[in-house]
């Protein structure tokens, strides 16, 4: 169940990170160099959200597989 709701969040930031990218190529073609700024900073959240949920996800599993191999 853990791991299902970690996958769902993983999904939901990489469709907003494709989101963001399709925001930003809006942004560079208007040239407005203020919101620019604001996707680059919504870029590098979204970066470490996903980069946090696959080391907690990764993290998560070694531990569940070692607490199974102890309890089977």
């Amino acid at each position: 169940m853990f791991s299902y709701l970690f996958q769902l969040v993983m999904v939901f930031a990489f469709g907003l990170y494709i989101l963001m990218i399709g925001f930003e190529t809006f942004v560079e073609m208007v040239n407005f160099s203020l919101m620019h700024a604001v996707v680059q900073i919504g870029f590098l959240e979204i970066a470490i959200l996903i980069v946090t949920n696959l080391i907690l996800f990764i993290a998560e599993d070694k531990l569940y597989s070692k607490s199974c191999n102890v309890e089977c």
